[in-house]
């Protein structure tokens, strides 16, 4: 049985309300065959009561519309704000005692969770901002007028008003070039946006009471609402002292669920920058973050409630900035500038995080060339090593930091200009070119480190082998670069055939731990298309009274890719190619719909991968065929 409540309320034009919720609940039935007036009773009554309740969600969400727009300064500014709340509570079911066979609640009690949400967007228009500017706003205008197309008649109408808007049109066409195009470039960046949002959560279980109204047991134990208006309403404060002060928790102390606090952050922004016109950057950057707490939290034998096991785990992404080695090539041994850059800026990173823990004591080093406490196989020693080198740059202070706060910038160009140009303009009626580069630096999962020791802010304690135990134990990182495309080529011709050509390259970087190495899969691939419609071709097989002529829809696609696996080892000091091979596709196609509801096409697929290591077999696989699509739907 399931219940379900909304409301929205518009509190005023700038803020706005809703709340949702919804309740499940099951009809408990006697055991056995229903045979008697009791037992058919118990099951009337259930129903009369909505049964036993088993989950009940609500959300709380309040949206604050910023009138930043309504200011003259900056009404190129539109932001609002969002706080979001859930609260949900979970049934741990029945339970059967083994000893007397009967069936009652479970001891282990529900689980309440919460979450608060806070987000904030942004969105920007520079135009506007820049039309402020009595210069700058001329050269809009003028870049909004619309061609003029010869002499045309002069309307009906007051003689001054004609005077006044020539002399306009002379003002703003009058613009010195130079400072024109000074303007324009001033004027580059022209829509922007940014949206920043937190969650945090928390997850108790071993709570008794359960909810009446709006997620609250409102006089449990007579002792007030179970668990507060503030739980219900997101607050992230930490309910477990009054939950023990009020005996809403279990005595149990074989409960075995964990006490979790969870907590996000994503940060994303864009830019649109226009230099000249028809040539278009779109700038993205990108952060997100992801930590998650969890521990035993039960009484004892004494009722006495105490912590076990906490651990901490999350993982981590941001855009980040390695085109300073993408084109680094391999030499005959298969290793590279970035490899040997990696290995001999371990040194250097060992003194930059030495100098910054007051835990370092200078003199004892043994390892030559590193301090002690981070030596060669020291694990923040590596990722700054592996992240200055892949990015083509000195070990710094930037670099340090495991989990960097300011995402770097990814692009996507385009330029669809050169059609407009008069000697092709009578040979094409589209001309695109296109360039995109995206970087991500990743930790897709890292946990606390149970020996770890803080002193001053910083690592304290040291394993077997003398290096200072970090914070955060990482597995292993990643960083995953694509330029898709390197460049790109997509052209339409006065004639209808479509051409399309692209270089694609792509690279991931994964640093293990646990044995120092770099795995490096590189990609490298070409791109051609042909299009081309061939209209009004008649069907060879008459249908109806009168022939049937349709467009035949021509397209060719054939690709080209190189993959290559190689593995960079630092202990063994080795480089070896582990995988590897040369892809080649083609496809094959033509469309030919006979009416809006009936399409046939022939295709021809072909697909080969010869591999580049002697353990793996060459493959090919052929597809062709006629498929016939009748669609019956309006």
């Amino acid at each position: 049985m399931s219940r379900t409540y909304g409301l929205n309320w518009d509190l005023t034009k700038s803020i706005k309300l809703d709340f949702n919720s919804s309740a499940s609940a099951v009809i408990d039935e006697p055991v056995g065959r229903i045979d008697t007036k009791e037992e058919r009773d118990s099951i009337k009554t259930n129903l009369l009561h909505f049964g036993r309740l088993n989950n009940y969600r609500h959300t709380w969400n309040a949206t604050y519309n910023i009138p930043l727009n309504k200011i003259p300064l900056t009404d190129w500014i539109s932001a609002n704000v969002r706080y979001g709340a859930d609260f949900g509570w979970t049934s741990s079911g029945l339970y059967r005692d083994t000893a007397s066979g009967k069936i009652g609640l479970n001891p282990f009690a529900n689980t309440i969770q919460n979450s608060q949400t806070i987000q904030l967007n942004g969105n920007f228009t520079f135009t506007t901002l820049y039309n402020k500017v009595p210069f700058l706003k001329k050269i809009n205008q003028q870049g909004q007028r619309p061609p003029s197309k010869g002499n045309t008649l002069k309307p009906k109408g007051s003689s001054d008003s004609l005077k006044v808007g020539k002399n306009a049109g002379d003002e703003i066409s009058s613009i010195n070039p130079v400072l024109k195009g000074l303007g324009n470039l001033i004027m580059m960046v022209k829509t922007g946006s940014l949206t920043y949002s937190q969650t945090n959560g928390m997850s108790l279980p071993g709570f008794r009471p359960k909810p009446e109204f709006m997620g609250q047991d409102w006089s449990y134990q007579g002792q007030g609402p179970a668990p507060n208006l503030g739980f219900v309403l997101g607050s992230q404060n930490d309910i477990r002292p009054e939950a023990v002060k009020k005996q809403w928790m279990t005595l149990d102390t074989s409960l075995s669920s964990f006490y979790s606090r969870n907590h996000q952050e994503n940060l994303n922004g864009r830019l649109t920058v226009e230099p000249i016109k028809s040539f278009k950057i779109e700038i993205s950057a990108n952060r997100s973050y992801t930590l998650t707490h969890s521990e035993f939290f039960r009484a004892n034998a004494n009722g006495v409630y105490n912590t076990y096991s906490p651990t901490e785990s999350g993982n981590f992404s941001i855009s980040y900035f390695t085109w300073n080695t993408a084109f680094v090539k391999d030499d005959k041994t298969y290793s590279n500038t970035n490899w040997t850059n990696f290995l001999a800026y371990r040194s250097e990173a060992s003194a930059l995080l030495a100098g910054r823990n007051p835990n370092y004591v200078s003199g004892n080093d043994t390892v030559v060339g590193y301090k002690n406490g981070y030596g060669p196989s020291q694990s923040e020693v590596l990722t700054t090593a592996f992240l200055s080198a892949y990015s083509g740059k000195q070990p710094s202070n930037s670099f340090l930091d495991r989990f960097p706060q300011i995402p770097k910038p990814n692009w996507r160009i385009t330029y669809d200009g050169l059609s407009k140009l008069p000697f092709l303009q009578n040979v094409l009626q589209s001309f695109n070119l296109s360039h995109g580069y995206r970087s991500i630096y990743s930790v897709n999962t890292f946990s606390q480190n149970l020996l770890y020791l803080p002193n001053d802010g910083y690592s304290f304690r040291r394993d077997t082998i003398g290096n200072f135990i970090p914070h955060y134990d990482f597995q292993q990182i990643t960083i995953s670069e694509q330029l898709s495309p390197l460049i790109g080529l997509d052209m339409t011709w006065k004639n209808s055939l479509q051409t399309r050509f692209e270089i694609r390259r792509d690279r991931t970087l994964t640093l293990a731990y646990s044995n120092i190495q770099v795995t490096e899969v590189r990609g490298v691939e070409y791109v051609i298309g042909f299009g081309y419609k061939i209209k009004k071709v008649r069907f060879p097989i008459r249908i109806g009274p009168k022939p049937t002529r349709s467009d035949l829809s021509l397209r060719a696609d054939i690709n080209l890719r190189n993959n290559t696996t190689i593995l960079r080892k630092a202990i063994e000091g080795t480089n070896q190619p582990s995988a590897g091979s040369r892809t080649l596709g083609m496809k094959f196609s033509a469309d030919y719909p006979i009416s809006d509801r009936f399409n046939i096409r022939a295709f021809y697929e072909f697909n080969s991968n010869n591999p580049f290591v002697s353990s793996s077999y060459p493959t090919s696989n052929t597809n062709a065929g006629l498929s016939v699509r009748f669609t019956l739907a309006q």
